[in-house]
């Protein structure tokens, strides 16, 4: 469903209830291993500053997780905003094209 990177990171989103796959790959562009987050949720676009990774979940919202290193990765909380299409961030703001137009959200940490 969507597509991603960021450094050494891929980050693809999946249908039918089946998450984020966060893959690391090392210098050489090899996989080293891979963690799912956001599982039983279908993930529509993919946001990531290298701290916090941001999640369009279609009818689930927007969804907020704390990446700490390349095996842990915290979930913050979720967003009720309309069908969540897309998500993009930037200085601690969350832009979203929903069913509903754009929607923007300040993130405070």
């Amino acid at each position: 469903q969507s597509l991603t990177s960021f450094n050494n990171t891929v980050f693809t989103g999946h249908t039918y209830n089946k998450g984020c796959y966060m893959s690391f790959l090392d210098n050489g562009g090899s996989f080293i291993n891979k963690i799912s987050i956001a599982d039983g949720h279908n993930i529509r676009g993919i946001a990531t500053d290298g701290d916090l990774i941001v999640l369009a979940a279609g009818y689930d919202g927007i969804l907020i997780y704390h990446w700490i290193d390349n095996s842990t990765v915290k979930y913050l909380g979720s967003i009720e905003s309309g069908y969540a299409n897309s998500v993009k961030f930037k200085n601690n703001h969350v832009y979203s094209a929903t069913r509903d137009g754009l929607e923007i959200y300040k993130i405070e940490r």
